[in-house]
């Protein structure tokens, strides 16, 4: 396996983050960034430093990035001022993905393979967590779109409208909202309906 691989590889490919969190689909390449954009009816961008990646393992490209930071921190609406994501660069030196070390001060800095804006360390294949089911809740996930959803508590939430690498897109009804719901968290499929396993007063950490 080669060590590294150019950022234009992974147009298109899944990005996924601590915790097999979904960061979105890769749709192109800025300078220092990446952008991602999650949402099937409503779309949203998110624009993720490239100097917070752990590397591409022939199948997920993994960031060091929660979804709590996707939301909070890197979704917008323009592209980042390049000073402003210089900030997670550090220089550094050596050959592989980020690394964290402990400053003196006892702050957590970054660094970074120098040449990181233009490829990305290959790493070992990384199982998601909806692959390290033995068995999964849906035997064919196709056959779950359009189907209604409810929650652990037995409450309704919406509709699937699709099925992405890892994770199921669920639209409430009326409000419109949109959740992006790791597979895993899918109990059972009973023919008709889809049950989870989080409650409803979790649902808002899944909204996109």
């Amino acid at each position: 396996m080669e060590p590294f691989i150019n950022w234009d590889k992974v147009i298109k490919k899944e990005a996924r983050g601590i915790n097999d969190d979904d960061l979105g689909e890769v749709q192109s390449i800025g300078t220092n960034y990446i952008i991602t954009v999650k949402g099937i009816a409503y779309k949203n961008t998110y624009y993720i430093p490239k100097y917070l990646v752990e590397g591409y393992d022939g199948h997920n490209l993994w960031f060091k990035v929660s979804k709590k930071e996707l939301r909070n921190t890197f979704a917008r609406d323009a592209p980042p001022a390049a000073e402003e994501y210089g900030r997670y660069n550090t220089g550094g030196s050596g050959i592989g993905a980020v690394s964290r070390t402990s400053s003196a001060a006892g702050q957590e800095t970054l660094s970074v393979s120098p040449d990181l804006e233009i490829r990305i360390p290959m790493i070992e294949r990384k199982k998601t967590v909806a692959e390290e089911d033995n068995e999964p809740a849906v035997l064919n996930w196709d056959n779950i779109v359009n189907k209604g959803v409810r929650t652990k508590d037995n409450e309704p939430i919406g509709d699937v409208v699709a099925v992405t690498s890892g994770s199921i897109v669920v639209t409430s009804i009326g409000t419109r909202n949109e959740y992006y719901i790791p597979q895993s968290y899918v109990q059972r499929y009973d023919g008709a309906e889809v049950f989870l396993k989080l409650p409803l007063a979790a649902m808002d950490d899944y909204k996109i």
